[in-house]
This record gives C-alpha cells, sequence and structure tokens, in this order.
C-alpha cells in the first residue's frame, strides 16, 4: 500500500473528464446563484440598517456585502474561461457580460463615494434601488451561463 502511495505521489493528478468538468461547472453556477440570492437579501437588511439609524450594525453588514462580490466575480471570471465565453459578445438581456461587470464596477464606486460622505441615506438607497436588484441579475448571468454547459 505503502509503495501506491508514493506511485501516486509522482503523478499529476488526471483531469476529470468532460461530463465530471460539466457537473463541476454547473454546481459552481448553482452555488454562485444561491450566493446571489442570499447577498440580495443582505444588502436589502442592510439598507434597512443604515436607515433604522444603526450605522455600526450597518456598516459592517456593509463590508461583508462588499466581501461577497469577490466570489461572485472569480465564479463568472472561472466559469467564463472554462466555457470559453467571450465577455464582449455574450448578452444576459439587453447587455453585454463585460458591460454587467462595469456596471457594478461604477455601482460600487458611487456606493464606496457615498460612504466616505457618510451620506448613510444616498448609500441606503444605492444598496436597495441599484445593487439589489443588480445582484438579481447576478442569477440570471448564472442561468444563461448555465445553458452552455455541455450535457454529460
Amino acid at each position: 500500500m505503502q509503495q501506491q502511495a508514493e506511485a501516486r505521489k509522482g503523478k499529476p493528478a488526471a483531469a476529470p473528464e468532460q461530463g465530471e468538468a460539466a457537473a463541476l461547472i454547473a454546481k459552481v453556477l448553482a452555488d454562485g446563484n444561491v450566493h446571489a440570492a442570499e447577498m440580495q437579501h443582505h444588502a436589502l437588511e442592510t439598507a434597512a440598517a443604515f436607515r433604522a439609524g444603526s450605522e455600526r450594525k450597518a456598516l459592517g453588514d456593509y463590508i461583508e456585502l462588499l466581501g461577497g462580490f469577490d466570489p461572485l466575480v472569480q465564479t463568472l471570471d472561472c466559469v467564463g474561461r472554462a466555457l470559453g465565453v467571450d465577455f464582449n459578445a455574450t448578452a444576459v438581456g439587453d447587455t453585454t457580460l463585460a458591460r454587467f461587470v462595469e456596471d457594478l464596477n461604477a455601482l460600487l464606486s458611487e456606493a464606496m463615494k457615498a460612504q466616505e460622505r457618510k451620506d448613510w441615506v444616498l448609500l441606503a438607497d444605492l444598496i436597495e434601488y441599484e445593487i439589489a436588484p443588480h445582484l438579481a441579475t447576478w442569477q440570471q448571468v448564472f442561468a444563461a451561463l448555465g445553458m452552455r454547459v455541455p450535457s454529460a
């Protein structure tokens, strides 16, 4: 047994078969979809906390919300590369994926400016009326990418 384990050490792990890869991509997209839905709910709670005057709690929630975008973007990037998606040519709804990411960056930049000015009302509005709906669109993006996953 020890000889078999030592023999495996020198060999690279086998690449997943096409069916396994497709199943993995589908699972990653499903997880991303759930994460986007959870973030949308969290965004609405964060906006409510700002409106209630609970700045300390709201700012903590806001920081968590911002941190949640990194896994979404990484999922989009990795799945896009795995599926060979051209972000400039692939549309979801009436916008390309490239524009979708640009819109996210613009929203987050505007939110950061509101935070720097300590304009909690504007920040709450941006979170509730811009960022939360943007998170709903992430679910559409993941569904559209899921349709590109080859069947096993």
